[in-house]
C-alpha cells in the first residue's frame, strides 16, 4: 500500500506504516489547507480499500485527527474542516496513540510522560510489593527485573521525549535502587546505580538514543536529510542526539585506528558513517554498546568523585585520593558480573548491600553523625565491643566481639591475594 502512495496527485504529504497500522501527516498554512490535502489522500485510502474489499474501523480511538498546532503563530483549529473517509466522519482529537506513543496537539508529550510513570509505577509495585529487607526476591533478581520489565518500558521512544522529562523519573529510580538494595535509608545515589548494575537515566537514554540515530541514518535519504539539517542547527532540539553519535562513533574509530581516514578535524555525522561503514572489522554490537556505556558512567562517577567529602570524622578506614579512587572505578566488572549471586537469599543480600554502602543503624558512626541518636556521646562507640569507633571497616577487620569471624575474613583475604598475584 505505502508504494500505491505514490499515485496520489497531492503534496506534500507523508505516509508511514507498520505492519496493520499506518498514519498519514500533511502540510499547511492553514487548518483548512491541511484538511483539504487530507481529504483527498482519505478518498484515494477509501477507494484501494474497496478495491481490495477492506473495512476501516473509523470510530474514535481507531481513526483519528490530531491537527499540530505551530509554537511561533497563532491558528484558529475550532472550524476545522469535516474529513470523511466513505460515509464515515472521522474526529478531530488533542491527542492520539500512534504504536503505543501518545502524541498531543502541542507535541509536548506530557500525556505520554504521566501515562509512562503510572505504568511504571504499576508494574514495579506488582514486582516488589512481597519483597521485605528478609524475605522475597533478592538483590539480584529485584534487580534484573526491573531492568527488563521496568526500564524496557520506559525507554520505549525515549529518544523522542524524556531527554526533557528525565526529572519525573527520579523518584522512581531512586526508590527502586533503596527496595532493591534492602536499605533502611537512602544510599548516595551513585553508589546505589554502582551497587545493583545499573547505571543512571541518562547515560541509559544516551546509548538508546545512539542506537536511534544510527538506526535513522540506515534508512531512506529523506531521514538522513533530515539529521544532516539538524547537525546545522544547535539550538535544535534534537542537536545532542547527534552531537553524542559523533562522540561514539568518533570513539569507535579512535579504537580501530580509522581516524587517519577522516578527511577533516571537524567532520560530519555523514562522514563519519561513511567511514565507519567502509571498514568491514567496523560495526557496533550489544558488546560495543555495552563497553561505550560503561566508559560513560565511568566518566560520570570520576566527575562526581570531585565533589566528595568526608562526611564521617570518626572513620579510621584507610583514605585514598581522588586520583586513585578514579583509577579503581571500573563500571564493567558490576555491569558483567553482579555483586551479589542470585543464589543469595534476601537476608543475605541486604547485609551484604548494608556493609557495602554503610547506611545502616547496625553501624554506629552512621547513626551519630547522620541521625544525631546521641548528642551526649563525643564518638559513635561500637556497641559490641565499646572499644573503638564504630564504622563498617571497624565490625569487618577490628571488633573483638567478632574476632573469629574476622579472623577467618583475613585468612580469606591473604589467600584471594596470593592467588592474584
Amino acid at each position: 500500500m505505502e508504494a500505491d502512495f505514490c499515485r496520489v496527485p497531492v503534496v506534500p504529504f507523508c505516509p508511514y506504516k507498520y505492519a496493520d497500522d499506518g498514519s498519514v501527516s500533511v502540510i499547511g498554512n492553514s487548518a483548512a489547507e491541511c484538511a483539504s490535502i487530507m481529504q483527498e489522500v482519505c478518498n484515494y485510502i477509501h477507494s484501494w480499500c474497496m478495491l481490495w474489499r477492506l473495512i476501516i474501523n473509523c470510530d474514535k480511538g481507531k481513526t483519528e485527527i490530531v491537527i499540530i498546532r505551530p509554537k511561533n503563530r497563532s491558528m484558529d483549529l475550532t472550524h476545522a474542516p469535516p474529513i470523511f473517509i466513505g460515509a464515515r466522519e472521522l474526529c478531530y482529537v488533542a491527542k492520539s496513540k500512534v504504536l503505543g506513543f501518545t502524541i498531543d496537539e502541542n507535541l509536548t508529550f506530557d500525556h505520554h510522560a504521566n501515562l509512562m510513570l503510572r505504568n511504571c509505577w504499576h508494574a514495579w509495585y506488582r514486582l516488589s510489593s512481597n519483597t521485605t529487607r528478609k524475605h522475597g526476591l533478592n538483590t539480584a533478581s529485584l534487580a534484573l527485573l526491573f531492568k527488563t520489565v521496568v526500564l524496557t518500558k520506559l525507554m520505549y521512544v525515549a529518544p523522542i521525549w524524556l531527554y526533557k522529562r528525565k526529572d519525573t523519573f527520579k523518584d522512581l529510580f531512586a526508590r527502586a535502587t533503596l527496595k532493591i538494595l534492602g536499605s533502611q535509608f537512602h544510599p548516595p545515589k551513585q553508589l546505589g546505580g554502582v551497587l545493583i548494575g545499573l547505571p543512571p537515566i541518562e547515560i541509559i537514554l544516551k546509548v538508546i538514543t545512539i542506537k536511534f540515530v544510527l538506526k535513522a541514518l540506515s534508512q531512506q535519504d529523506s531521514v538522513t536529510s533530515i539529521i544532516m539539517q539538524i547537525e546545522e542547527t544547535n539550538d535544535h532540539e534534537f542537536f545532542p542526539h547527534i552531537y553524542a553519535t559523533k562522540m561514539f562513533l568518533l570513539w569507535k574509530l579512535k579504537q580501530k585506528d580509522g581516524a587517519s581516514r577522516l578527511t577533516t578535524s571537524q567532520p560530519s555525522i555523514r562522514n563519519l558513517n561513511f567511514v565507519h561503514l567502509q571498514s568491514n572489522d567496523f560495526f557496533y554490537d550489544d558488546q560495543v554498546m555495552k563497553t561505550y556505556q560503561c566508559l560513560e558512567w565511568n566518566t560520570s562517577l570520576k566527575e562526581g568523585l570531585n565533589g566528595l567529602t568526608n562526611e564521617d570524622p570518626y572513620s579510621i578506614e584507610p583514605l585514598h585520593s581522588i586520583d586513585e579512587l578514579g583509577e579503581l572505578l571500573k563500571t564493567e566488572n558490576v555491569t558483567n558480573l553482579p555483586l551479589v549471586l542470585r543464589s543469595f537469599s534476601r537476608y543475605q543480600s541486604t547485609t551484604l548491600m548494608d556493609f557495602l554502602h554503610g547506611r545502616c543503624l547496625r553501624f554506629q558512626n552512621f547513626v551519630f553523625s547522620v541521625l544525631k541518636y546521641d548528642k551526649d556521646l563525643f564518638t559513635p562507640m561500637c556497641l559490641e565491643c565499646c572499644d573503638l569507633p564504630d564504622s563498617v571497616y571497624h565490625k569487618l577487620f577490628e571488633c573483638h566481639a567478632y574476632s573469629t569471624e574476622v579472623t577467618a575474613l583475613r585468612n580469606q583475604l591473604s589467600n584471594l591475594q596470593r592467588l592474584a598475584k
